[in-house]
């Protein structure tokens, strides 16, 4: 018996190579799709979340809304809700807890559309 070389052949370490990078390629793709991937669905994730915050604050408001007119400035009166294109939405509320805008009682909420942007004001 005759022995011959132990190893592997040029031929065979290029098609191992070859091999092995078509799987490399291939598994790069994978990760970068379900990075891509995550990365969209963070970016809805939070949209959903402002969203979801802006209609729970609209639907407090409008819950808890008081039918009190206000005075203005000039000591005419303010209906306790009402809606104009140039200001937006305006709504008398109750507040029962402490809060920077009151010790309980009734608030003055308002809502203005700047663009794309909804403005909750609070006096």
């Amino acid at each position: 018996m005759k022995r011959g070389q132990a190893g592997f052949t040029l031929i065979e370490l290029l098609i191992a190579m070859a091999i092995t990078s078509v799987l490399s390629v291939l598994a790069y793709q994978g990760v970068q799709a379900v990075v891509k991937n995550n990365d969209s669905i963070e970016v809805h994730q939070d949209r959903t979340l402002e969203l979801q915050r802006t209609l729970w604050w609209l639907e407090q408001d409008i819950i808890q809304m008081a039918p009190r007119a206000i005075e203005d400035g000039l000591g005419g009166k303010i209906a306790a809700f009402f809606y104009r294109d140039d200001l937006g939405l305006e709504l008398t509320r109750f507040s029962e807890t402490l809060s920077p805008y009151g010790s309980g009682g009734l608030v003055r909420v308002g809502y203005e559309i700047d663009g794309d942007v909804l403005y909750r004001k609070i006096w």
